[in-house]
């Protein structure tokens, strides 16, 4: 299904670390788990399969119309969320596991019995006032030994100034922090975890303690690198804390929660973004600035950034599109491995449309190297395709084989063709695994020495 959801529930592998440690502490035989806002069900894959080790159950409680104000609430008016989210149980096989509940809230807790789940997992409205209504009426749900947990907590009130946090309250995210979650958890509860923005209590005795996850080797830290905010033509700007830090943007991987991170002489702090800009004397551009994954098409990744999409060729690996000046993305374009559509300050459906038709212009321009060496072979993108040659076969223009040429290729098990970058991949394996029954190394029973092609 191509569709722009948004982003992702999930933020990197500790995140995933942190949310199985917790359901595992808290399920049990027959176990039942609670999730407040499931969205495009990231985490309710998580809790889902944990659940059903244990033959349990998970209940989702959502509206999939997204938080007002929020660009969840527009994506959800063009698109059917719920949709999405159901497909996605029912590929990963949870659909006998996972109970969708349709509405908001604060009303499906009233059809919920007290002390009835194992584990809540909040993830819904971000404001102040949301998660400290979803906290009351999730708490009491909770049976005593169970876990009261939720997303999108950047640490503790001490660790940020009160009127920043203040300031941000009623908003959703503000300057890369979700204050309302930061807020509402730090007045509801005096001791509890921290772990990768996931907080989380355990019920004992009628009172609520730290739950104290267990991750193994993973390191205990309370945030996850923070997101920019916005850029100068020379920084990338990050809050952390109580204090507003630009980073020069040859410093890709900077993390203002490491104490390493910060300490390059190039890093400027400041309390506020005004005095930040101010030192620097440049002004914050305000923006989406990290690049977010929407989706894939054919060999490419789609992002979202700077109000516009973005195709990716996967080749390019790990790209930082942030950090890329225009000379480079002018470079990458020119080679075939990158395109953008729109303008505007919203990535519209018509420009996810349009990069598509971009992508496919791309494939017909002129071959490109996806992948060389793959088991003996290389795979070549080309009008739209994904072509394997043998390496065996050596150098030679794929636009001068035609098609009988190409037939006997694949008859010799010296190529295949597919719609796909994996497609392609997964005809390679085949080949090499007939090779290997029959002792032959890949197409070696014909006099294709004799060739004189280049598959590139």
């Amino acid at each position: 299904m191509d569709v722009d959801i948004g982003e992702k529930q999930i933020q990197g592998v500790e995140q995933k670390v942190v949310l199985e440690a917790l359901a595992s502490m808290a399920a049990r035989p027959g176990c039942l788990f609670l999730e407040v806002g499931s969205w495009c069900g990231d985490t309710s894959a998580i809790l889902a399969r944990i659940a059903r080790e244990r033959g349990g159950h998970l209940v989702c409680v959502d509206w999939w119309k997204g938080s007002p104000g929020t660009g969840l609430a527009e994506i959800a008016k063009k698109k059917d969320v719920y949709a999405y989210f159901w497909n996605r149980m029912k590929e990963e096989g949870l659909e006998d596991t996972v109970m969708p509940l349709r509405g908001q809230s604060k009303h499906a807790a009233r059809i919920l019995k007290e002390g009835l789940f194992d584990l809540v997992f909040i993830d819904a409205d971000h404001t102040y006032a949301g998660v400290s209504s979803d906290i009351n009426v999730c708490a009491p749900l909770v049976r005593n030994g169970g876990v009261l947990c939720g997303h999108d907590c950047e640490g503790r009130v001490s660790d940020y100034d009160l009127d920043f946090l203040l300031s941000g309250k009623e908003k959703n995210f503000h300057e890369s922090v979700h204050c309302g979650v930061v807020l509402a958890v730090g007045e509801k509860f005096k001791d509890y975890s921290v772990n990768y923005n996931i907080w989380s209590v355990r019920k004992g005795g009628g009172r609520w303690k730290a739950a104290a996850p267990r991750l193994g080797k993973l390191k205990d830290k309370r945030q996850l690198p923070p997101i920019p905010i916005g850029l100068t033509s020379r920084h990338i700007v990050m809050r952390c804390g109580k204090f507003v830090y630009a980073a020069p943007r040859r410093l890709v991987e900077f993390d203002p929660s490491e104490e390493a991170g910060r300490i390059d002489p190039g890093v400027v702090k400041a309390a506020t973004v005004a005095e930040l800009e101010a030192i620097i004397g440049q002004k914050v551009e305000y923006s989406d600035a990290r690049p977010v994954l929407s989706g894939q098409y054919r060999d490419f990744n789609f992002l979202r950034f700077n109000g516009r999409y973005w195709a990716m060729s996967k080749t390019l690996g790990n790209v930082d599109l942030a950090a890329l000046d225009p000379a480079a993305v002018k470079e990458l374009e020119e080679k075939g491995l990158c395109a953008a559509a729109g303008a505007g300050a919203e990535a519209e459906a018509e420009d996810w449309n349009e990069l598509k038709r971009l992508v496919d212009e791309l494939m017909h321009l002129c071959p490109v190297m996806r992948e060389e060496g793959y088991r003996g072979f290389n795979i070549v993108a080309y009008k739209k395709m994904f072509y394997a040659f043998s390496q065996e076969l050596g150098p030679f223009d794929i636009k001068t084989v035609d098609e009988a040429a190409l037939a006997v290729f694949t008859l010799r098990q010296r190529c295949a063709v597919a719609a796909t970058h994996e497609d392609a991949r997964r005809l390679v394996d085949d080949i090499a695994s007939l090779c290997a029954e029959s002792g032959q190394k890949g197409g070696k029973n014909d006099d294709s020495g004799k060739t004189d092609h280049m598959n590139g």
